[in-house]
């Protein structure tokens, strides 16, 4: 039994990876913009997709293959509970953002300001992760509870109402991954929830300036 819940625990590390809630958000964020423009039988999805296939490309699999990349080259002495490696890591996802924001900003343009909050959250977590080791996990779902907060609260009822629904299935599925976390001795609690307010706070404040 606790062999089958920490394959449940790996697996689901793996699917709600914190690159993945990039693009997740960006799903969000569109089909928040436009649902009170569009009716649903119009061809909105195809918006979303045509947005966030370009996002998946360049926010997650290239930081991925840049990883990869990097720990291939150091095989013999990888370690992803490592402080220095993660630290790298963090620098390469980071390095890959800026770039696809710098290069390729007018293809995503609607999503610019969601994206930049996105890198604003990896710099936070690579300043903090140099001394203490916050939950990466948490703090991309907290972005994702940030954004429908910043919907739900500071924009007008047409796009809060799209928000709300969303609100409640976000916050259990960060219960979910948090507890995941929590299972694999990955993180203390307090990393887990500070990862939580980072992300909240970081991204709900990120988009009201931006």
């Amino acid at each position: 039994m606790e062999k089958f819940l920490n394959i449940i625990a790996w697996a689901i590390s793996i699917v709600f990876h914190p690159l993945g809630m990039t693009v997740v958000g960006c799903a969000i964020y569109i089909y928040c913009y436009l649902t009170p423009f569009f009716p649903i039988q119009n061809d909105y999805f195809k918006i979303i997709l045509d947005y966030c296939l370009p996002v998946f490309a360049l926010y997650y699999l290239l930081p991925i293959i840049l990883c990869s990349v990097y720990a291939l080259f150091f095989r013999k002495n990888f370690d992803l509970n490592s402080k220095r490696h993660r630290l790298v890591m963090l620098c390469i996802v980071i390095l890959s953002y800026s770039t696809n924001l710098l290069f390729n900003g007018l293809n995503t343009y609607i999503l610019n300001e969601y994206l930049v909050c996105c890198n604003c959250l990896l710099v936070i977590a690579l300043v903090i992760s140099y001394s203490w080791r916050i939950s990466l996990h948490t703090i991309g779902i907290g972005g994702i509870l940030g954004l429908l907060l910043f919907f739900q609260l500071f924009q007008d009822q047409a796009f809060s109402s799209t928000a709300l629904t969303l609100i409640p299935v976000t916050i259990i599925t960060a219960g979910v991954i948090g507890s995941a976390r929590l299972y694999l001795n990955a993180h203390t609690p307090l990393q887990i929830y500070t990862g939580y307010i980072v992300g909240i706070v970081g991204m709900c404040l990120g988009m009201i300036l931006f």
